[in-house]
């Protein structure tokens, strides 16, 4: 914690008939980040061939178009699992999709057109249903439809569109229809000139507006129109059916689950293999693992029987290493700030564990109320799955509730509990006053952890002469005001020649007295400016108990607002929309504030966020899946 994982380069000299075996182990076991690089050193021939890549690509692109009809396969399930050489199976896996291919080409298209018919006629049936029953009779338009002079039309849009029909500059001639179920939305009858129906409709389609076509087979009232109209939609819907059923047979009986998969998997081996060397019997992978996870590295190629070599390299010539955050799993939900403001470099400090417990407490401070905190931790856990960063609703609920406890408030409520510590509104100054405090702690620990982070960077002599007077009259001196002024004075004097003397030094190694001067002046007018951004940064945290004031505003305005009226199914409602509205609210509010005193206040001290993520070689996807990236 607090430092992500030392990385170590290893470079593997793997077997050709053991490779993809090799890639399979690795990528089920996300244990290394595969790296491209050039050795211009070696001691042996080595050639690269993407011939097989492009081949592979080819036939995934054939596919895509007709991807979700495939059906699924369990690896392991048929003989396709073998692991034999691309070579050797792509003639196999070449004529399986060209043969399914051609197979299910004409029923595809049947189908696809089909549901376009069918989803025309879905609208047409909500159309119809909009307009009169009686007096409307769809055989007029069959009539126009035979004249060379009109046509008519039927469109979808909305109560707005009328004006495009008066504004279009032809004759048209047409009627609303308000469409039940669906506000602003409207059915346009109408009849307009045939040489301009195609103008019309462009026209009309560029607006918004959808044109459609009513099947010959549809006559006579709206009524009647929607009995023919179900018919056709049950007959389009037994041929989507049918085609369904033809496009699965064809693909059992050609086997295209297993062929598809083979397809993916050699895919994404090809496409691994072109970060590596190749040779005539070997191939060289290279990239990145957490140095801990070396001697697993080694059991795993052990364990499956896997020919190779293994070199650790130390040297600097493969770039900077990704960040792997090392932190328990309880924690790894507070990454999300890490990862949002940009992962650390090697050497860097993670701060995850401070914001763990850090975070919650700025919120639950903000928001100290044992309803509000239970609702939030319901919020968050139910949902923690469909969108992760919720999860963190659940440790800031715990917060809130113990907050709640010591401000005595329950659902906006302060007469149901006992204050354990006091009620926000009675004791403004204190809630004021308590988050200066810790913002002034939480401030000088993330100065210190600059100073950590420099000596890891062996950078500690810049720290040492500038950033130390800084810690000293700020972490130090300020402090002891409390208790000594004179002391604090003294040391803050300290701290301020340290730091003149700092700047004034690079003019003196230069036997410069007027750039030593410049250097000093410059020096303390920085400092000056430094020191009045940290208390200005202190006091921003002042928000923190503004906010708190503000929810204990909020509650007593919902409890006033339901004491006024005069019986509880009155008071029941006013209650509950009133702390749906601050839950709501005051939580938009206070997440945006915590997050902005992380990102502003504490980050900017220390924290550069100029690394990459480790993103580990991971297994292909299935065959509804595209394969963009092997390492995801």
């Amino acid at each position: 914690m607090l430092r992500p994982h030392n990385m170590l380069w290893v470079d593997l000299l793997v077997d050709c008939d053991a490779v993809q075996e090799a890639i399979r182990l690795l990528a089920a076991s996300s244990i290394i980040e595969l790296r491209s690089y050039d050795r211009s050193d070696l001691p042996f021939e080595i050639a690269g061939d993407t011939r097989f890549l492009q081949r592979l690509n080819a036939l995934n692109d054939k596919l895509d178009h007709y991807r979700k009809y495939l059906p699924d396969h369990k690896p392991g399930t048929t003989q396709s699992d073998t692991l034999a050489r691309t070579a050797d199976v792509l003639p196999e896996i070449e004529a399986g999709v060209v043969a399914w291919l051609e197979r299910v080409g004409a029923a595809v298209e049947k189908l696809e057109h089909s549901q376009s018919v069918l989803e025309e006629y879905g609208v047409l049936q909500q159309c119809l249903k909009a307009l009169p029953a009686a007096d409307f009779d769809l055989r007029y338009f069959v009539t126009l439809s035979k004249s060379q002079l009109y046509n008519s039309f039927i469109a979808l849009g909305t109560n707005s569109d009328g004006e495009f029909f008066r504004g279009t500059g032809q004759p048209v001639l047409y009627n609303a229809y308000p469409l039940a179920d669906y506000e602003e939305s409207c059915v346009f009858i109408g009849v307009a000139a045939t040489p301009q129906m195609a103008d019309l409709e462009r026209a009309a389609h560029s607006a918004g507006i959808r044109f459609l076509r009513v099947p010959a087979e549809i006559q006579g009232s709206s009524q009647e129109a929607l009995s023919q109209l179900a018919k056709l939609m049950e007959a389009a819907s037994h041929d989507i059916a049918t085609l369904r059923a033809e496009i699965d047979r064809a693909s059992e009986s050609l086997n295209i689950a297993a062929i598809a998969w083979n397809l993916n998997r050699h895919l994404w081996v090809s496409r691994v293999l072109t970060d590596a060397l190749l040779g005539t019997r070997f191939v060289w992978l290279g990239g990145w693992i957490a140095a801990r996870r070396y001697h697993e590295l080694l059991r795993i190629l052990e364990g499956g029987n896997i020919p190779f070599l293994v070199n650790r390299d130390t040297t600097n010539q493969h770039g900077a290493p990704p960040a792997l955050l090392d932190n328990p799993h309880w924690m790894r939900k507070f990454e999300v700030f890490v990862r949002g403001f940009g992962m650390p470099a090697q050497n860097d400090i993670d701060p995850t564990p401070l914001l763990a417990v850090t975070t919650p407490l700025m919120f639950g401070y903000m928001f100290g109320d044992v309803g509000h905190g239970i609702v939030l931790c319901l919020i968050g856990w139910l949902l923690r799955r469909r969108a992760p960063v919720l999860a963190l609703l659940v440790p800031a609920g715990i917060v809130s509730i113990l907050f709640g406890f010591a401000f005595g408030s329950i659902f906006s409520n302060e007469h149901l509990l006992p204050a354990l510590w006091l009620q926000p509104m009675s004791a403004p100054l204190t809630i004021l006053g308590i988050p200066l405090a810790f913002g002034f702690v939480f401030i000088s620990t993330g100065l210190l952890l600059a100073g950590v982070q420099a000596h890891w960077h062996a950078g500690a002599g810049s720290w040492w002469l500038e950033q130390l007077p800084v810690s000293l009259i700020y972490c130090v001196a300020l402090p002891l005001t409390l208790w000594d002024w004179r002391v604090s004075a003294l040391l803050a004097s300290a701290g301020a020649l340290w730091y003149v003397a700092a700047r004034g030094m690079s003019g003196l190694r230069e036997h410069s007295l007027s750039l030593a001067l410049g250097g000093a002046t410059k020096g303390l007018l920085e400092l000056v400016e430094v020191l009045a951004q940290l208390l200005i940064n202190t006091l921003s945290f002042a928000r923190l108990g503004a906010f708190a004031l503000a929810h204990a505003g909020l509650s007593t305005a919902v409890m006033t607002l339901a004491d006024l009226a005069e019986s509880w199914w009155i008071q029941v409602p006013i209650l509950i929309l009133g702390n749906v509205v601050v839950i709501a609210l005051e939580g938009l509010v206070v997440s945006i504030q915590t997050t902005r005193l992380v990102m502003f206040e504490f980050f900017r001290r220390f924290y550069a966020g100029e690394g990459s993520g480790f993103k580990p070689l991971s297994l292909p996807r299935n065959n509804h899946g595209s394969l963009r990236n092997s390492q995801s």
